[in-house]
This record gives structure tokens, sequence and C-alpha cells, in this order.
């Protein structure tokens, strides 16, 4: 049988932003397996947003996948780094899909029937 140790990291902290206005921010970790580890955030204030970050990092290359979800800013983003060490290199690529005109329309529907 094979057993897994499970890490979850919970943050919590606020603060305020530039408005003056207070932020709070929360943050859960876990460690999927050896070279893996998902995060769920989520901002609380005037720009309320949600993400779910996926981050494979290994000897040779770093991945992370990101989910974003927010009133104004939304967004899929691919990030990968090939790490060449010998070399002394890294080789960078990213993708970035952005929705935020797609879901502010669609909210602020919603929100004028709440």
């Amino acid at each position: 049988m094979i057993s897994y140790i499970i890490h979850i990291f919970i943050l919590f902290y606020v603060r305020k932003d530039i408005l003056n206005k207070i932020v709070i921010f929360t943050a859960l970790a876990m460690q999927l397996d050896k070279h893996m580890v998902g995060y769920l955030t989520y901002r609380a204030g005037i720009q309320d947003a949600m993400s779910t970050m996926i981050v494979r990092d290994t000897s040779q290359s770093y991945t992370a996948f990101s989910i974003h979800f927010g009133l104004l800013h939304s967004f899929v983003s691919l990030n990968y780094t090939y790490k060449m060490e010998e070399k002394q290199l890294k080789l960078r690529g990213s993708v970035k899909l952005v929705l935020s005109t797609f879901l502010y329309p669609i909210i602020s529907k919603f929100n004028n029937y709440v």
C-alpha cells in the first residue's frame, strides 16, 4: 500500500491597496507529488478574484498552468521553462488567453437581477 503525505498550507493576510481600501488574501497550497504543487487563492476587496495554479518544477523544466477568475480581469495562462544547467541557460515560453471582455457583461447582467 502506497501512503501519500499531504501538506496543506493556508495563508491569510489583510493589507491596504493603492486606494487605501482593505484587501483580504487567502491562499491554499497542496503538494500533489514530488515535483508538483497546486495553489488556490482568493482575493476579496474592490477587485475580487479567485485563481488556481498547478506548478511542476523538476531539474530539467518548470511548468505552470494558471486560471484566474476576476470581475474585470480573467485569464488562462501556461508558462514553460526548459533548464539547461550545463550551459547555465533557460529557454522560456508562455501563452496567455485573456477572457475579461467575455465575463464582465455576463456578471454585470447577473448582478442586475440580484
